[in-house]
């Protein structure tokens, strides 16, 4: 089983890729942040930021390069007595939750309207997604609790659509949804990244 640091060192390295590609001419720059929901249990706390940047490849189409960094709730659920066994699930909030963090490094493309001050687009990247949490699980009888921990990396994939305020110049604002699928335990269903943010060339 890899360690830890080894997978961090993957992201470390997959995150650092993107500057190499980000010199090239035409380049648009993005970063935006927000709140992060799950789709099982909505918003209840979980936030976020992502950045990257935007290569043109035809007036309809763009190669994206994103890394995103999540913030998420992970429940404490009883064990033991008259409740079932259940593991934690992430993005459900109850009072005291410790929070996991989820990371990733993708790449994928853009369909966009080629002009237009608002325009809509449509996104779809694929790439490495890493989860890490620590949360705690109580046992209904004896009264107590153990830690449990868990860290993970793997393919990670995400849809989304926005909207996009061009004006004439280099500033550009946008907002958009994400629904960001992790193939880690303890990820059941997607994350649902609410995004605002700032385009600039």
């Amino acid at each position: 089983m890899r360690s830890p640091s080894f997978r961090i060192l993957v992201l470390a390295l997959a995150g650092a890729s993107l500057f190499p590609v980000a010199a090239v001419a035409g380049a648009r720059y993005f970063a935006s942040g927000g709140p992060s929901g799950h789709s099982n249990h909505g918003f209840a706390g979980g936030r976020g930021m992502n950045g990257g940047v935007e290569l043109p490849i035809h007036p309809t189409a763009s190669f994206l390069l994103r890394a995103d960094a999540h913030w998420l709730p992970d429940d404490v659920h009883p064990e033991g007595g008259v409740m079932p066994l259940a593991p934690t699930e992430l993005g459900y909030a109850l009072p005291g939750d410790a929070a996991a963090t989820l990371w990733s490094v993708m790449a994928g493309f853009r369909l966009q309207p080629g002009a237009g001050v608002v325009r809509g687009y449509a996104d779809a990247l694929v790439g490495v997604g890493h989860l890490n949490s620590r949360s705690a699980v109580v046992d209904a009888a004896p009264a107590s609790s153990t830690m449990e921990v868990r860290d993970d990396t793997n393919v990670a994939l995400s849809l989304g659509a926005g909207v996009l305020f061009a004006p004439p110049g280099r500033l550009a604002l946008f907002a958009d949804v994400h629904f960001d699928f992790y193939a880690v335990p303890g990820v059941e269903g997607a994350l649902v990244p609410l995004r605002t943010g700032v385009r600039f060339e």
